[in-house]
């Protein structure tokens, strides 16, 4: 029989033109096949009128086939009478494996030509903001290609496989989109299911609720597995309908103290630990496959949603740019020993006053002239990576005050232990998700590696840190994400900054005040490109230099006329010099620089005559009393530092150094 192959692409909807309305039977539901008949995707629909819209919003990767069941309508590839070709497809879905149903075999007075429009919206409009747009913004189009079979759609089927588990089988790796459990009753609350690899290390955990609903029990996953994977679930109470594909827990037993691992850690918890068959039932089970996520694909490819320079450039040219940026962490992001911290709670937003991402959040919006942009807490105390992969949507995604994010800095590794090859490889693969968790919700990941501490035990020291750190860049170079190496920055800080490292770090692990205070300097330096970096040696801040920030005018285009800056001949560094006259105050420079040194750096100011000249250096001011003067020292860390002039006919300025 002739079939009709669609093309691939981002499908925004399906509209059919039936010949009357169905109020009667008002259920539509449509199969999305590959060309060998597997069912990749099923959306379903109550709508009685006569020319139905069903909304898709999803990337077709490859040309598909459609088949549609409408009871009481013949069109698609379903008779009217819904017994003699409906029965059992209310029941097939996307991918589906060892269900009891099977397809009707198609003949020709059931393949009646249907009319059907499939609107196709261009890919950018998928991966960047589907959502926003109207059905005024798409063009519809009916494609009339053909091509000739006679096969009958099956569901893709497989038999029992051997593997780590005895006779448990392995599925193969892909988009996760749900799991259907096959069950007659439920007298317990809750299902928890594990999707592990076959060590037996979670890689997925997911808790539904079975009492009261009749089963089939789906439960949606929304997962991308990139290895075979095993399903295992534990459902006391739960009178199971059939042998099935999966290991079911039924009361207790060998693993019944690890019920509520999570990810990153062994369901049996050890590597090494064998199964007892006593220990489990087996589960008549369907695992549906979705298409493959389709901004995994595009951003593992090396595309990027937003940089950091992409936030800076919207904070610096429109004061009123939010673009959310939210750091995902352990306690040394909650700041825990800083002053006036408090502990963070899922829903909220986090604003201890002197942790890095409240600091980091103040330097930008001053030195930015943005006062609404926004710098997110999601750090938790004593939680790993895969804590928060868990509980991701609570955190971010569902939550109120996080849910507009553009960018996620992601910095775990601390409480991971990645100290042996089966817990590096778990900490891996939760980075692996955390980032595509980002990227199906339209985020860009950012990396960021551990804070140094002084801890050395347990689950800190050089191994710790050092092999958490290698995979926390290997993951991004994996990704194509940029990385903050804020390890390397606090390393350097502890050891040469001048503060006693009580006064930096009073526990060994979580830094205090002026540590976080480093930290949200070091983040600065990374977000705003004209940051001044005065390491070891002589740095000079001058007119000469484009990243200063100044109120004089120093020439105009037309035949460059210097007007309050003007040409000297070089000397001592200097090559330009405020001279001019001003019946106002003036800021004669402004500049943010972050002291990355072996010591402190000695301030020296200079001009030509003292003559009401101020430094402000971090809000303190400092009056300018001769030609040549040091104003203060600077550690380690991000200084702002403001020269000014108050009204004069002698207004002048040469520049200041950081001096070792």
């Amino acid at each position: 029989m002739k079939q009709r192959i669609f093309k691939k692409g981002y499908i925004k909807y399906i509209q059919f033109h039936r010949n009357a309305e169905s109020s009667t039977y008002p259920y539509i539901k449509i199969w999305f096949c590959d060309v060998n008949r597997t069912i990749f995707k099923v959306v379903g629909k109550e709508d009685s009128t006569k020319d139905p819209i069903v909304y898709i919003n999803d990337y077709i990767n490859d040309d598909f086939l459609l088949a549609f069941s409408c009871y009481g309508q013949k069109f698609g590839y379903v008779d009217a009478t819904p017994s003699l070709r409906c029965s059992g497809w209310s029941y097939d879905i996307e991918g589906a494996r060892g269900t009891t149903y099977t397809f009707p075999e198609l003949t020709l007075t059931d393949a009646l030509n249907f009319d059907v429009d499939i609107c196709y919206a261009n890919l950018n409009d998928y991966v960047n903001d589907v959502d926003s747009k109207t059905d005024s913004d798409y063009s519809v189009g009916t494609f009339e290609e053909w091509m000739l079979s006679d096969d009958k759609i099956t569901p893709h089927s497989d038999s029992l496989a051997e593997g780590i588990y005895g006779s448990a089988f392995e599925f193969p790796s892909g988009y996760v989109k749900s799991i259907t459990l096959l069950y007659k009753t439920a007298s317990t609350e809750q299902i928890m299911i594990w999707i592990t690899d076959k060590h037996s290390l979670i890689l997925k955990k997911v808790i539904d609720y079975a009492r009261n609903k009749v089963g089939p029990l789906d439960v949606q996953i929304d997962y991308y597995c990139d290895e075979p994977f095993y399903v295992f679930v534990r459902a006391p109470g739960v009178l199971w309908s059939s042998y099935g594909t999966v290991r079911c827990q039924r009361w207790s037993g060998s693993w019944g103290t690890y019920g509520f691992n999570t990810e990153g850690q062994y369901l049996l918890g050890s590597s090494t630990i064998s199964w007892n068959n006593n220990d489990y039932a087996w589960v008549a089970t369907t695992v549906n496959y979705g298409p493959s996520n389709t901004r995994r694909r595009l951003m593992a490819d090396g595309e990027r949603l937003y940089t950091l320079e992409d936030a800076y450039s919207e904070w610096l040219f429109d004061n009123t740019a939010k673009f959310p940026i939210l750091v995902l962490g352990d306690s040394t992001t909650d700041a825990d020993t800083t002053t006036g911290a408090t502990a963070n709670v899922i829903g909220t937003d986090h604003q201890d006053p002197n942790s890095y991402t409240m600091l980091l959040q103040s330097y930008l919006r001053e030195a930015l002239g943005n006062n609404v942009l926004r710098i997110y807490n999601a750090g938790f105390s004593g939680k790993n990576a895969g804590w928060a992969l868990t509980n991701l949507d609570s955190i971010v995604w569902n939550n109120p005050y996080y849910s507009d994010l553009k960018i996620m800095v992601i910095s775990h590794g601390i409480n991971d232990y990645a100290v042996t090859r089966n817990s590096l490889n778990a900490y891996r693969y939760i980075l692996r998700q955390l980032v595509l968790e980002c990227f199906s919700h339209g985020v860009q990941p950012v990396m960021m590696t551990t804070q140094a501490g002084t801890e050395n035990h347990g689950r800190f020291g050089w191994k710790q840190m050092s092999l958490a750190d290698k995979i926390t860049k290997e993951v991004a170079k994996e990704y194509n994400l940029e990385v903050i190496d804020k390890n390397a920055y606090t390393a350097f800080f502890n050891v040469y900054s001048s503060y006693r490292m009580n006064q930096i770090i009073p526990d060994g692990c979580h830094y205090s005040d002026v540590g976080h205070k480093f930290v949200a300097g070091a983040m600065f330096k990374e977000l705003v490109p004209f940051t001044v970096v005065a390491g070891d040696g002589t740095t000079i801040l001058s007119f000469a230099d484009e990243r200063l920030r100044t109120d004089l005018e120093f020439s105009s285009f037309s035949g460059y006329i210097w007007k309050d800056v003007k040409v000297i001949t070089p000397a001592n560094g200097f090559k330009l010099e405020a001279s001019c006259s001003k019946d106002v105050s003036v800021k004669m420079m402004d500049y943010w620089v972050f002291v990355y040194a072996k010591n402190k750096k000695r301030l020296v100011s200079y001009c030509t005559t003292p003559n009401v000249q101020t430094v402000v250096v971090d809000g303190t001011s400092y009056n300018v009393t001769s030609s040549e003067q040091q104003i203060t020292t600077l550690d380690l860390g991000l200084h702002h530092i403001v020269v000014n002039s108050a009204a004069s006919t002698n207004v002048n300025y040469l520049g200041l150094k950081l001096l070792d």
